[in-house]
């Protein structure tokens, strides 16, 4: 058994001798009144009402947009702006483009899917109600009676029926036709005198429109006037080693050549220097950071150059430290910014080299080359350390490198090594005409590095009979001088030492022979 009652169902159902009880409250749907209807006629209207406003918005924006678009087209035509000036218009237009956009189509839009505040059925009833004679307040006093139904529960049946019966009075009438869509036609006076205007200057005169529209656009770009003449920039490359000269050379062509052209530097113009008829010049000192600049004459302006820095790696210091061989006794010193030198062979030599915007340094001998790195570097200033030991003359280069880019002109030195050659003696020998076995010895000694000792060695080795055996031999020191000469014993030996305190050679060893021990 069933039954049913309006909104609410309840099923039961008889299983034997046990009864079991459904409540289906929900599954039915209620059934639509004609209040309902009336309800569903007037959301029908409310969006058609914003349609219309959607509509009536976009007339209005295609207007208002060629308007905005016209102005800020003429204004860039008649000013030729900056970039700063091109992009404040540019956002200008985009900001105007929104704000019109959104208050009369974007809204409307959003509206008509009741998407945010729309009108209230009171207000649309209002609307309506000017629209049909037949309705007038009917319709809103509908909406009050329902209001009042739900305010009254004690009368809600009674304002029911009332509610009921002007609803299905008011079914036939068409809310929707209230608004006619094509009335928005004539809006159109809004949209299509600025739009002929608009197509009247594309084909009379489109650069008005193009030029400043593609300006606008490009608002971060330069754009410069057109000139009667071009300007040609002739150097291959705008890039110069640090702190050197570069100069620029510039050349006008066209049927209009201006007198007196200058360039631009950091708001600063100086005039360049003028060859001839057609070519210019200038000269950019000391360069030592990016330059941007631009040439001007007679109003116009050319493009913006930037004239760009590289390292240039430059040999700045040499400091050559010396090591002489211990025997020699030499002291140790240094010599500053002179790389060709004459040393002791065995000297080692201990390379101290400054360098400018360095990472390497080529040391180059003739026979091997030593790729150098920093030791240290400070504020773009980088030393290198480099040593070698010396026995033979040598011819070498210092190469600074910054990169693969390299020193314009590597330097070349020359080390002259000098040979540490034996000493050297004369000696002669006279017999004394008044006794027979009486010897005078005279001698000369000499090496590159002078003496410290001067050693006369002596041996009988044949008449010393005479001669006590523990004086037959032995060794006196002589003195030295400029000149040196000396009495020496009889049958003796000479043998020069170095200042080393080592012999150097042997010289002379008994009476008739004079033969050099090596």
């Amino acid at each position: 058994m069933y039954h049913c009652g309006t909104g609410v169902a309840h099923a039961v159902a008889l299983f034997g001798n046990k009864t079991l009880g459904l409540s289906v409250e929900g599954i039915i749907a209620p059934m639509r009144t004609d209040y309902d209807h009336l309800i569903t006629k007037l959301d029908g209207f409310i969006r058609k009402y914003y349609a219309d406003q959607a509509i009536r918005g976009a007339l209005y924006s295609v207007g208002l947009l060629v308007v905005v678009f016209l102005g800020a087209t003429l204004l860039e035509h008649m000013g030729h702006f900056g970039t700063g000036v091109r992009t404040a218009l540019f956002w200008s237009t985009v900001a105007a483009t929104a704000v019109i956009l959104g208050r009369f189509v974007v809204v409307p839009l959003f509206k008509r899917y009741r998407l945010g505040a729309v009108i209230s059925h009171a207000e649309a009833a209002r609307i309506v109600g000017t629209h049909f004679g037949e309705v007038k307040d009917k319709l809103l006093n509908t909406l009050q009676l329902r209001e009042m139904a739900d305010a009254q529960p004690d009368q809600r049946a009674l304002i029911e029926a009332a509610v009921d019966q002007r609803s299905r009075e008011l079914g036939p009438v068409p809310f929707s036709s209230a608004i006619d869509l094509r009335r928005n036609t004539r809006y159109l006076r809004y949209a299509l005198p600025p739009l002929a205007v608009l197509l009247v200057l594309l084909v009379a005169a489109p650069s008005l429109i193009t030029g400043p529209t593609q300006r606008i656009l490009e608002h971060r770009s330069e754009f410069l006037p057109v000139a009667p003449f071009d300007f040609v920039l002739l150097n291959d490359s705008l890039t110069v080693p640090e702190q050197q000269d570069f100069e620029v050379l510039l050349e006008l062509r066209g049927e209009v050549i201006p007198q007196q052209v200058e360039v631009e530097v950091d708001g600063q113009r100086i005039p360049l220097v003028r060859s001839d008829a057609t070519h210019f010049t200038h000269r950019f000192r000391n360069v030592q950071q990016p330059i941007a600049f631009t040439f001007v004459a007679e109003g116009f302006r050319d493009s913006t150059y930037t004239l760009t820095t590289v390292p240039d790696p430059l040999l700045l210091d040499l400091r050559m430290q010396l090591e002489h061989p211990p025997y020699l006794g030499l002291p140790n010193t240094v010599v500053a910014n002179s790389g060709d030198l004459s040393v002791p062979a065995g000297t080692r030599v201990t390379w101290t080299m400054r360098a400018r915007s360095a990472d390497r340094l080529d040391l180059a001998f003739d026979d091997t080359t030593y790729a150098l790195r920093p030791t240290s570097t400070d504020a773009g200033t980088s030393t290198f350390n480099g040593s070698r030991r010396l026995l033979q003359s040598r011819t070498y280069r210092m190469a600074p490198h910054a990169g693969t880019r390299a020193a314009n002109t590597a330097l070349q030195y020359r080390l002259e090594v000098i040979p540490d050659l034996h000493p050297t003696i004369q000696v002669e020998t006279r017999t004394d005409s008044t006794a027979l076995k009486r010897l005078f010895y005279r001698g000369e000694v000499g090496d590159d590095h002078g003496f410290k000792r001067l050693l006369f060695h002596y041996r009988f080795v044949s008449g010393g009979d005479s001669v006590a055996p523990e004086l037959r031999s032995g060794t006196t020191e002589l003195a030295l001088a400029p000149n040196p000469a000396g009495v020496l014993p009889q049958l003796g030996a000479v043998r020069p030492h170095h200042q080393s305190g080592r012999p150097r050679g042997a010289l002379v060893r008994g009476v008739g022979q004079r033969r050099r021990e090596r």
